[in-house]
């Protein structure tokens, strides 16, 4: 497990194509350093589920930014977060 101060976005959405594509690019778009992450579709229930540590330290903006920023693209892909 690494030392630094990190973020954890867990979330699950309507299974589709390009959804560790967006988020992570997101994620990237912002400066973010994706530290762990993790992904798997239930083909049963159509759904995704993902789990992504970024480091803190690498975005230009704390948690509640983070979120406001991330909301949009949430809606979009129909995620609980």
């Amino acid at each position: 497990m690494h030392r630094d101060r990190f973020y954890t976005l867990s979330a699950s959405c309507p299974d589709q194509v390009g959804i560790i594509a967006r988020v992570s690019g997101f994620i990237a778009g912002n400066g973010g350093w994706i530290l762990e992450s993790s992904y798997h579709a239930d083909n049963d229930e159509g759904r995704y589920y993902m789990r992504m540590e970024v480091k803190a330290a690498s975005l230009p903006f704390d948690g509640a930014e983070l979120r406001r920023r991330f909301a949009p693209l949430a809606a979009e892909l129909q995620m609980d977060w």
